[in-house]
């Protein structure tokens, strides 16, 4: 009799040490799985049945499962904002869709801005003109790599004489050339090379005085215009911070040099603008 006893004892313990040291994962069709939870990721729960530990290790996605519960009695309830996203992403991916544009920051290879800033000038321009101002038109950039592609420049900066308000030089430079690019999530930092076509247009006033005899003398004036073409070189770099998967800010600095009838053409042009992306997502 007591050795009935002591084998339905440990029989007994046994049974009972089983049955709580199970974990049971409910899904949300109301489901349960009596397992040992071997490892949960962002997405997906990895397990072994309770009643086979030492067989396969199986695999279940995080959207499937509504909660476990472990042995020592704590619940782990899967539900969260992140769980929402990986259920949209999981529909699409089970419908075949791919929906790049739902994200709020995709980066992607193109880019078009407009911009506006300050001309410093610099050379030759710099002893007769003063700051002024800087447009970009055209600023564009398209990466062939994820690191590497083309970028083109139309660039229009004007000076206004130091000595004569009214004098006025301008000039407009169209390049293109290459494009180099550290990203990241948000943030690109651009570095570009570009060779290009420089036009330039310079506004004076031309004076001529008359002398008559008895030492009077009248001095007149009218507008002159000198038209100039050559070539330039346009270095640069800009920062575009991503606003949204179509939107990101622009700002950089380009140096813009060339040479006109024997006269270096150069300055420091500071801008920044709103850039439109467009292309593929990378």
């Amino acid at each position: 009799m007591r050795k009935s006893f002591k084998l339905f004892l440990i029989f007994f313990v046994v049974f009972a040490t089983k049955s709580i040291a199970q974990d049971f994962i409910v899904l949300k069709n109301g489901d349960e799985i009596k397992s040992k939870v071997l490892e949960i990721t962002q997405t997906e729960l990895r397990y072994k049945k309770f009643d086979n530990i030492d067989g396969p290790t199986f695999t279940i996605s995080k959207i499937d499962v509504f909660m476990i519960r472990y042995a020592n009695g704590s619940k782990d309830v899967i539900n969260s904002i992140a769980q929402t996203n990986s259920n949209s992403q999981y529909q699409n991916q089970k419908q075949g869709v791919v929906n790049s544009d739902s994200h709020q920051n995709v980066q992607r290879a193109g880019y078009y801005a407009i911009t506006i800033g300050m001309a410093i000038p610099s050379g030759d321009l710099s002893s007769f003109y003063k700051k002024g101002i800087n447009i970009n038109l055209g600023k564009f950039g398209y990466l062939l790599t994820p690191n590497f592609g083309i970028s083109g420049s139309w660039i229009g900066s004007s000076f206004t004489n130091k000595s004569d308000n009214s004098g006025v030089f301008s000039y407009g430079c169209f390049g293109i050339g290459a494009l180099t690019t550290i990203p990241s999530q948000r943030l690109n930092i651009d570095f570009k090379g570009q060779l290009g076509y420089l036009y330039g247009t310079e506004k004076y006033k031309s004076y001529t005085t008359t002398y008559y005899y008895g030492g009077r003398t009248s001095t007149s004036s009218s507008d002159e215009t000198a038209n100039y073409k050559g070539v330039c070189f346009i270095l640069g770099s800009d920062l575009r911070l991503s606003l949204s998967n179509r939107i990101s800010l622009i700002g950089g600095v380009d140096y813009v040099i060339g040479k006109i009838n024997n006269v270096k053409i150069s300055s420091i042009n500071i801008s920044a603008g709103i850039a439109l992306k467009f292309g593929k997502s990378i």
